[in-house]
């Protein structure tokens, strides 16, 4: 990669990024017949998604362009990528994560941050419920960002003695 190169990539990725995962409806809450509030009005790559089934369900990936949310009738959010609740968890770490970890490895910092209410899907986008510390390829689809990440950087270094430092901050705050 020359020099030129490299400064685009860093151009292209120094500032933060902010990609919103919308959680599918509970049981309980289709059981409720509750309906959701959340209404996607993204363009992907310049197309509408007006075409789409359900702007509800609808997965969008990486967009050159902000992606809006509006919440209720008159609420908008703008975000570089939002995943519908059809996203799987490799789209996930594909759209908002891999460009992070292919950059930390020339060297970059990179963070990912999951934020929001409790029941939100955090735990289950970082970790996932295919994740076993005996062996990352328990469940490949249903792993989260922390283990995809973790495999990525080993098998992208081919060592044979990787030394890997992992630090972890959950904050909890319950009034």
């Amino acid at each position: 990669m020359t020099a030129e190169s490299r400064r685009e990539r860093v151009e292209e990725h120094d500032s933060v990024k902010v990609c919103v995962r919308i959680r599918p409806l509970s049981s309980k809450e289709k059981q409720e017949q509750t309906k959701s509030c959340i209404r996607i009005t993204a363009s992907m790559d310049g197309l509408s998604n007006s075409n789409a089934k359900s702007s509800r369900d609808t997965s969008f990936g990486q967009s050159k362009e902000p992606q809006q949310l509006i919440v209720g009738k008159d609420r908008a959010f703008t975000f570089d990528n939002i995943l519908g609740t059809t996203t799987s968890q490799s789209d996930t770490y594909k759209t908002c994560v891999e460009p992070l970890v292919q950059g930390f490895l020339e060297g970059y910092n990179a963070t990912v941050l999951a934020y929001g209410q409790t029941g939100t899907g955090k735990t289950h986008t970082m970790a996932g419920t295919g994740f076993d510390a005996r062996g990352l390829e328990k469940n490949g689809e249903l792993q989260g960002i922390i283990p995809r990440v973790s495999e990525f950087i080993i098998r992208s270094r081919g060592c044979a003695q990787l030394i890997l430092k992992l630090f972890m901050l959950l904050l909890a705050i319950s009034r």
